[in-house]
């Protein structure tokens, strides 16, 4: 696989445009994400995006003295066309079952195929062989039957599962999401817009917890790793706000795992999921651990994540997962917390 020094520029232009909601983008935008690029690469990988039919020029809004156009429409459909009829390939020979729906490789590099497709595998199995209705079973029972490991439909499986587009009561599991482990702000609920932060594990939960209750944040939640994927919808309920707007602010680990918690997230449709960057920024203050080596590598999670910093800090934090570092979420002291917390509520007071 793959890393993202050694991408080249048009797999590099790909990703971005993958991660991306917008069904337009600007050249400037594109050239600020290819920082550093040489002119004449980045013109050539334009370009063959331009050819490819990924990008089509939008007439009215000019021209750089390249001829590149100044503003882009995207077909997100047509940006891994080849990578896709190796997906319909594969798809074919593992005789995968009918109740998934794949469109989401589709529009991936093929590295997230490739990554997730034992486990598809394993699903499809499931489902081609399972009886019309089963037996209601807990979601523990049913990742053990399914794919041979209790806690993986606890843990990265529900992003798998939103992939395909399978929701787990079409698994037969039964039972009701764990509530949501939060501390509520009176302050905090009746303004408009109620703003939430998550955090992965137990330390930087009680380190925050102190002078939180100060802030205007609705709640402080405990996520508990991949757990928060499976009950954050019920956070407007739970605090008693379904009517309002909630924004949820996520740190965790900055590892492979916690990208791809926060990624899963991102993609929450009945509320907007924001990086607490603060946090993250204040982790390049320290010397990475090392270890966590077997972890599944997400690249198009790490993509989102890097494009809400410069490009600099961008290859660095690409860099340190290259050279098998991370940083846990305890490496900030509860003083350094504190500092984030002040320099965050900056950050996430223009939405109150």
């Amino acid at each position: 696989m793959k890393n993202g020094k050694n991408k080249t520029p048009l797999e590099r232009l790909r990703g971005f445009l993958a991660g991306r909601r917008q069904k337009t983008v600007l050249l400037d935008e594109l050239q600020r994400f290819c920082g550093g690029m040489e002119y004449e690469v980045f013109h050539q990988a334009v370009r063959e995006l331009e050819t490819a039919e990924v990008l089509q020029g939008i007439k009215a809004a000019g021209q750089d003295f390249g001829g590149l156009s100044r503003k882009y429409k995207i077909f997100a459909g047509r940006l891994f066309s080849a990578g896709t009829e190796q997906i319909q390939r594969e798809i074919q020979q593992d005789a995968m079952s009918g109740l998934l729906d794949f469109s989401w490789y589709y529009r991936q590099s093929i590295d997230c195929w490739q990554q997730e497709r034992p486990w598809l595998k394993k699903l499809s199995t499931y489902l081609r062989r399972r009886q019309a209705r089963p037996a209601l079973a807990s979601v523990q029972q049913r990742s053990y039957e399914i794919f041979g490991d209790e806690k993986f439909l606890l843990e990265q499986g529900h992003a798998l599962l939103s992939h395909v587009g399978l929701q787990e009561a079409e698994l037969g599991i039964g039972g009701q999401p764990d509530p949501l482990m939060l501390a509520v702000n009176s302050r905090g609920l009746g303004l408009p817009v109620c703003q939430h932060l998550v955090v992965e594990n137990k330390a930087p939960y009680y380190g925050l917890l102190p002078f939180w209750s100060q802030s205007d944040f609705t709640s402080l939640i405990f996520g508990s790793g991949w757990k928060i994927a499976g009950n954050i919808q019920e956070l407007p309920r739970q605090c008693g706000q379904p009517e309002k707007q909630h924004i949820v602010w996520y740190f965790g680990d900055f590892d492979w795992e916690g990208l791809s918690i926060w990624h899963s997230l991102s993609g929450l449709s009945s509320m907007e999921v924001r990086l607490a960057e603060p946090f993250y920024q204040e982790f390049l203050n320290y010397v990475p651990s090392t270890g966590k080596q077997n972890q599944q590598k997400n690249p198009v999670a790490l993509d989102a994540f890097c494009r809400h910093f410069s490009v600099p800090t961008a290859e660095r934090w690409r860099g340190i997962l290259q050279g098998k570092g991370y940083y846990p979420q305890e490496t900030l002291s509860g003083e350094r917390l504190q500092k984030c917390w002040e320099e965050f509520l900056d950050e996430a007071g223009k939405f109150s």
